[in-house]
């Protein structure tokens, strides 16, 4: 797929677009992604760990925010931008082959149909949860803390496309939640899940803010809803994503020490952050669980036109 002039479609408008409900998915080109977060009483072992504090925390190029349906609709109201002149190229070409767990799918698109499907990327309702009774078991014990639990239809690119999904959970302290991060899926002969999770304990600020924290700044939660790094509609942007994204690192690796900052005055300070990073491959319709000692999420990933078929 070429690239759009970027003298006729600005990086802003096409944000604009993503958000449309006008833009339509075939509903094989859908997948289901549901997510569970929780905590969990650590061992007594793991209770005397000490948790590294040179950790990076950062959003990656390309991160989206969930928002409801009714919320991208009503953003998506706020342009008059003809979406039938840009679907096309905004929307992942659909007449190339698909392989995932050895199965070739060979998805076609008019461009033409109107989905009746949630939007894209949209936070769904909880009564298409497929995880219902995990949840349920994760509140009925003791040792564990539901944080969140979300659904959301996404097509799944290759591992360049992929969108980074912001995930959120637990109290909020200030403008930031005890749960912060990113799930990132992609397919390629199967299903990827990459969690890049990092959870923060707070305790209130009695005006310590002259005091110095071991632990990097929690970075700025993103607020809107961006397209996918690495197609078409950041690749007509001016890269400013990538190059926040490198100095996000740099910044999240201490040299030394950093203030509390903005959290400081907010009236919450940090008094650690464990940083969880793994990958799983997985199967469409399996239900995985990506671990850590203090915290967990359960993640399942299934085809939208299984579900309908259920």
């Amino acid at each position: 797929m070429g690239l759009i002039n970027t003298s006729l479609l600005s990086t802003s408008l096409l944000s604009t677009c993503l958000l449309s409900t006008s833009l339509s998915w075939a509903e094989d080109d859908l997948y289901q992604i549901e997510i569970i977060a929780f905590t969990q009483t650590p061992s007594s072992m793991d209770a005397r760990e000490v948790w590294p504090n040179d950790i990076a925390l950062a959003y990656p190029p390309g991160t989206m925010v969930l928002k409801t349906a009714e919320a991208l609709e009503a953003e998506a109201a706020t342009t008059d931008t003809t979406m039938g002149e840009l679907s096309s190229a905004i929307a992942p070409s659909h007449s190339e082959a698909k392989s995932i767990e050895g199965e070739t799918i060979e998805a076609e698109s008019t461009g033409d149909e109107t989905s009746t499907l949630p939007p894209a990327y949209a936070l769904l309702s909880p009564d298409v949860f497929t995880l219902t009774n995990t949840a349920a078991h994760i509140r009925r014990n003791n040792r564990y803390r539901l944080l969140a639990h979300n659904a959301w239809r996404q097509p799944l690119t290759n591992k360049s496309q992929a969108a980074s999904i912001v995930v959120t959970g637990g109290d909020a302290f200030g403008n930031h939640h005890e749960l912060e991060g990113t799930i990132t899926l992609w397919a390629s002969r199967y299903v990827h899940a990459k969690a890049n999770l990092w959870l923060t304990e707070f305790y209130p600020n009695y005006g310590q803010d002259q005091e110095f924290s071991i632990w990097p700044d929690l970075p700025t939660l993103p607020t809107e809803q961006k397209a996918p790094f690495g197609n078409t509609m950041m690749e007509v942007s001016d890269n400013k994503d990538a190059t926040l994204w490198d100095q996000d690192i740099n910044r999240g690796f201490n040299s030394g020490f950093s203030t509390f900052g903005s959290l400081g005055e907010s009236g919450y300070l940090v008094s650690r952050v464990v940083l969880m990073e793994e990958s799983r491959r997985m199967r469409s319709g399996e239900v995985h669980y990506i671990d850590h000692p203090l915290f967990g999420i359960v993640v399942r990933v299934v085809p939208v036109d299984e579900l309908d078929e259920a």
